[in-house]
């Protein structure tokens, strides 16, 4: 039996085609156009990119649930995400300083706009001073809400990642829940990696994602401020044995709750495996609708599309196509 107060303390908390990448922190563009063979036996293509770097990130639009907004008294928001249905994970930096039943979390796209869904009941964290990393056990089961899993093994360098938190895409705008979709990791370190993309205003507790597996990666240490440095995340595969601790600990807590109102609940819904929701392929008219920062018109349509080549392949349905610096996964016919 692991001996629990040594390791944590319970506390009171995207004429031919036209591709365009988009974002809102950056100013600096290049046009790029060329023709060349694309797949072995088409046609030459056409392609003409307008590019702005660093991509800040694009509304989720419903498809990352489990990813919640968490307010504080003072109408501040940070991001939680569910590992189980009365268990959330965010940064210890949101929650050290509050009482958990102070903490609130919040569903949908717009903490501004959703109904309570829970409160903080107890909150788990290292014992360790300096640990960046908080669960909060919950009063009640998150409606309609599947948990997502932790993977075992760390990101790798050069891995492609989704990144989901509640952030602003300029200063001006209100808080919402962004998704920045395949992200290159750029650096792994012994206890976080980094990427070049992602939101610019982001809240701490923002997380990444498994692109093939929606398994939890990391969780925001800091955002890209200004919007030209990386963003870094704090490993989840370290802390496996308090986050396997904080999940036995709610569970159990659940089920004294159930014992003690002696009648049954609907069964919890455990964290499974599933590729998270892509917007590669959904209409759009600009780059700065797509999750990818990459929108592509052809003919007399437009959707979201996202890089590939060297390894990197495109969803079924869709061809990797080339142009001079440019690589864009295209509807086939």
């Amino acid at each position: 039996m692991h001996d629990r107060t040594s390791r944590w303390i319970p506390l009171r908390l995207a004429l031919g085609l036209l591709i365009v990448v988009c974002g809102a922190c950056g100013s600096s563009k290049e046009m790029r156009s060329s023709s060349s063979l694309g797949d072995a036996g088409s046609a030459p293509l056409a392609l003409a990119v307008e590019s702005s770097s660093p991509v800040a990130g694009a509304p989720s639009r419903g498809r990352d649930p489990a990813v919640l907004a968490l307010s504080m008294a003072d109408a501040r928001h940070c991001t939680a995400t569910a590992l189980a249905s009365n268990l959330v994970l965010t940064a210890r930096i949101c929650v050290a300083a509050h009482e958990p039943s102070a903490l609130l979390l919040y569903g949908g796209e717009d903490p501004a706009a959703q109904q309570l869904l829970a409160r903080g009941r107890e909150l788990v964290v290292d014992a360790a001073e300096d640990a960046s990393l908080a669960l909060l056990i919950l009063d009640r089961d998150l409606p309609e809400t599947t948990p997502l899993p932790i993977r075992d093994e760390p990101a790798q360098r050069a891995e492609r990642i989704r990144t989901v938190s509640f952030g602003q895409r300029t200063k001006d705008e209100s808080s919402r829940k962004l998704a920045r979709e395949h992200v290159a990791v750029t650096e792994v370190t012994h206890d976080g990696f980094l990427v070049a993309e992602a939101t610019c205003q982001g809240d701490p507790g923002g997380v990444a994602l498994d692109e093939g597996t929606g398994e939890v990666l990391g969780l925001v240490t800091q955002g890209g401020i200004p919007c030209d440095a990386p963003a870094a995340y704090t490993r989840v595969d370290i802390h496996r044995v308090l986050l396997e601790e904080a999940m036995a600990h709610a569970k159990q807590m659940r089920q004294d709750d159930l014992d003690a109102a002696d009648a049954g609940r609907p069964r919890a819904k455990s964290p499974k495996k599933s590729r998270p929701a892509t917007d590669v392929g959904q209409p759009c008219q600009s780059a700065f609708e797509c999750t990818t920062g990459m929108c592509v018109r052809e003919d007399d349509q437009a959707y979201c599309t996202r890089s590939c080549g060297s390894g990197d392949r495109c969803l079924t349905g869709f061809r990797c196509k080339e142009a001079t610096d440019v690589k864009a996964c295209i509807m086939s016919l």
